[in-house]
């Protein structure tokens, strides 16, 4: 299900699993929900009406696996994106360590093989295929050599979680999962190594059905290994029968923002084309304000401005109880403004000034 920002997929999941245990009558504990991050599937336990679900992450889920397999990760230790970071910058590479980094997180989220890496960095320009080699000499160099630092101090990462427990589903036939349904959240940010850890569940149990939602718009983890080809193509990527529906309807915005954000998302041609709209009609106006430097306007009177303007717009009544967030690109910003004697936001009841989170 491809379903626009604001739809309702989190209430589509909970209301599919209601309809798989109370009218097809599928036991709960035969029912596996997978998120991405602790925190929604925490949300998506509590707001389940229907006790005895399987909620996981897929680290959690790749945890559980090898606890069954008997290999698991006990006594080993997971390793941190600091020390990863840290073991990277100590080998004094040619390259920035933090690049160094995301090559290898989506090297093992990929579960490409040495060769395989080599023969997708081949480009044609012969000039771009040089810069690829002194790259990847560079890169494989670390690679085993991190490698070898986590079997040596017998420390695992994340990729390892989900590679490992894919490799267990296929190989071990202690691993018993009897699933009937698997439900999979967001799955817009699935990597290739998530993507084969789902179809060797889906494969070791005959008969077992998958339901995903998710919106390739939303897609924000590439740098983690997220493949949209893997939801574009979901007909087959699985190799299974396979029904595509949409739900274009947001209760979230309305226009111009709707109609802006789909013209700017869809021109890239290999998103999905999808005509988002609010049934009720309602305006989302988006207003910029700029600084005006020449008059010694600072951003505290432009974002005065800019909340002022919402409370016109909504009412203060409305808008005291809502929370509002301030983006911005270096942190240095934030506790500027947050120190700022300048800036009154939406003014607090009792203090007449606004909280910055």
């Amino acid at each position: 299900m491809l379903a626009s920002a604001g739809s309702g997929k989190t209430m589509s999941l909970l209301a599919k699993i209601e309809y798989l245990n109370r009218e097809l009558r599928i036991p709960a504990d035969e029912i596996l929900a997978i998120s991405f991050t602790k925190k929604t599937v925490d949300e998506l336990a509590e707001r389940c009406e229907i006790k005895g679900v399987e909620f996981r992450t897929f680290h959690g889920l790749g945890n559980s696996i090898m606890r069954q397999s008997g290999r698991d990760f006990r006594g080993r230790t997971l390793i941190s994106e600091a020390e990863t970071a840290q073991f990277i910058a100590q080998q004094k590479p040619d390259y920035p360590a933090e690049e160094l980094m995301t090559f290898l997180s989506l090297h093992k989220n990929a579960q490409y093989s040495v060769a395989d890496v080599i023969k997708r960095e081949m480009v044609a320009d012969e000039s771009a295929q040089e810069t690829a080699r002194k790259f990847l000499k560079t890169y494989f160099k670390i690679y085993f050599a991190y490698e070898e630092y986590l079997k040596t101090n017998n420390k695992y990462d994340f990729a390892d979680m989900i590679n490992q427990a894919e490799l267990a589903v296929r190989e071990k036939p202690n691993v018993a999962l009897g699933y009937k349904y698997i439900l999979l959240d967001e799955v817009q940010d699935l990597s290739r190594n998530r993507c084969l850890l789902v179809r060797a569940i889906l494969r070791k149990n005959p008969g077992c059905k998958l339901f995903a939602v998710g919106d390739d718009w939303q897609s924000i983890y590439r740098f983690t290994g997220s493949d949209l080809t893997l939801i574009r193509d979901f007909e087959t990527t699985f190799g299974l029968k396979t029904r595509r529906s949409l739900i274009e309807t947001t209760h979230r915005f309305g226009n111009p923002t709707i109609k802006i954000s789909s013209e700017f998302v869809q021109k890239n041609p290999t998103q999905s084309h999808k005509n988002v709209f609010n049934f009720k009609g309602q305006p989302t106006p988006i207003h910029v304000i700029y600084n005006r430097p020449e008059l010694r306007d600072d951003d505290t009177k432009s974002l005065n401005i800019i909340l002022q303007t919402i409370i016109e717009e909504q009412g203060y009544e409305k808008v005291k109880t809502k929370e509002f967030q301030i983006i911005s690109r270096f942190n240095h910003d934030l506790r500027r403004l947050k120190s700022s004697e300048n800036l009154k936001i939406i003014p607090d009841d009792a203090t007449g000034t606004a909280k910055i989170y």
